[in-house]
Order: C-alpha cells, then sequence, then structure tokens
C-alpha cells in the first residue's frame, strides 16, 4: 500500500528557499515505489532521495517540484 503525503511550499530541500512544494511516498514494497516513482516524475516531481526508512526496511522517497507546476 502507497501513502502519500503533500507540503504546499515547504522550502526547497536543499536551501530552504520558499517556492517548492515536498511530497514523501512510503510503500509496503519497492516495486510498488518504484511504480509511484514513474508516476510522480511524469507529473513533474524531481526525486530527491529514496531509501529505506527505519528498522521495518519500508522503501520511501522524497520529491520536490516548484509550487504551482503541474
Amino acid at each position: 500500500m502507497i501513502k502519500l503525503h503533500v507540503d504546499r511550499n515547504a522550502g526547497h530541500p536543499w536551501d530552504g528557499r520558499p517556492g517548492f512544494d515536498r511530497m514523501e511516498i512510503d510503500a509496503d514494497a519497492q516495486g510498488e515505489l518504484d511504480d509511484a516513482i514513474v508516476q510522480a516524475e511524469a507529473k513533474h516531481w524531481q526525486i530527491w532521495i529514496s531509501a529505506h526508512r527505519d528498522r521495518a526496511g519500508k522503501p520511501t522517497a522524497v520529491f520536490y517540484k516548484p509550487c504551482r507546476a503541474d
């Protein structure tokens, strides 16, 4: 199962400057996350980091894009 969270105008991941949205995707399996990454990139999200979260090893990815980008 995919969990998705979007923070509007959260700031750029490198320097915090305003004007960027942030999205986090958590998945139960790597294949689910891989599919979600493809879908997010098709909607102009740029991947910032992809890793496995905590001891449970759940795959997660964080994205950003300029505010109001389609």
